[in-house]
């Protein structure tokens, strides 16, 4: 079941969310320790974040412990699918970027996987893949209008996979609308 949520994490990453999938190979590349840092320090401030909000109302503080709880729960699928950015570029020259990416997902997951089963590594993995996970995502939501967007532009031009598969479906229609006239 890890693996299956990790793979719908991947495809809803992959094609939903373009701007996140854009700026992960930056996240990977440049900025995996601040991501820590922030992940580290989210863990951190949650517990007091969530006392003060039952204090303040109690909606409130149900409100955000669920959100944490989905934030924690989407931790570990979202650092394996940055992560596996990483590994990309062992693949690129040998494959089309879409199934690079599926092969490299498949790999972070599975050492995740197999690393889960020895009991104390289990913790650590899982931990350190949730707080890079978190990270991750706030790092994204804080810093994606402006310093991503720069960074991405100025990295070398590679084309992403949701924009290949846009241009093969535009492709087609062209090809089509061409012989119907």
């Amino acid at each position: 079941t890890k693996l299956a949520f990790i793979l719908v994490i991947w495809v809803l990453i992959t094609f939903m969310t373009k701007e996140f999938n854009a700026n992960t190979p930056v996240m990977a590349k440049k900025h995996i320790l601040a991501s820590l840092g922030i992940g580290a320090g989210f863990f951190f401030i949650s517990p007091l974040l969530l006392i003060v909000s039952f204090i303040i109302y109690a909606p409130f503080g149900f409100a955000m412990t669920c959100g944490i709880i989905a934030l924690a729960i989407l931790g570990m699928p979202v650092a394996a699918v940055v992560l596996s950015k990483l590994l990309i570029r062992f693949f690129e020259d040998k494959m089309k970027p879409l199934l690079s990416s599926f092969v490299a997902i498949l790999i972070v997951a599975a050492a995740a996987i197999i690393l889960g089963y020895i009991p104390v590594i289990n913790f650590i993995v899982f931990l350190v893949l949730d707080v890079v996970g978190v990270g991750f995502i706030c790092y994204n939501v804080l810093f994606t209008n402006k310093k991503l967007k720069d960074e991405r532009n100025e990295g070398d031009d590679e084309i992403l996979m949701i924009d290949e598969i846009i241009d093969m479906e535009e492709g087609t229609t062209a090809i089509e609308k061409s012989t119907d006239t």
